[in-house]
């Protein structure tokens, strides 16, 4: 909440001709594609679909990214259901499969 006595430059620190750096985050798969929702793909062995990604950079008030710091969410309907993986990256159970065309 901004007081009387502070200055929208002084709560963001940075100054109010500069724009704040913003970092997109890229989730890739540990073969090295980025993800991208709808990809389908494997997780745990049982076949599911990319849903969504949660990108600090593009919802920063996103409930994942305050809780998580951001990842995707996997929705296989056989075992799980829906599954937020924080470090795709390093998931040895998520696997690319192909990617969707756009509709």
């Amino acid at each position: 909440m901004i007081t009387r006595t502070e200055t929208p430059a002084t709560i963001a620190n940075f100054s109010v001709n500069e724009a704040p750096q913003v970092n997109y985050i890229s989730f890739f798969y540990q073969s090295g594609q980025e993800i991208r929702p709808r990809d389908r793909v494997l997780i745990h062995g049982d076949p599911g679909e990319i849903e969504f990604i949660a990108d600090p950079a593009e919802n920063p008030n996103d409930w994942y990214v305050k809780e998580y710091g951001g990842g995707i969410m996997v929705l296989e309907l056989k075992v799980f259901g829906r599954i937020f993986v924080t470090e795709p990256e390093t998931d040895e159970q998520l696997t690319f499969l192909s990617r969707q065309s756009d509709p």
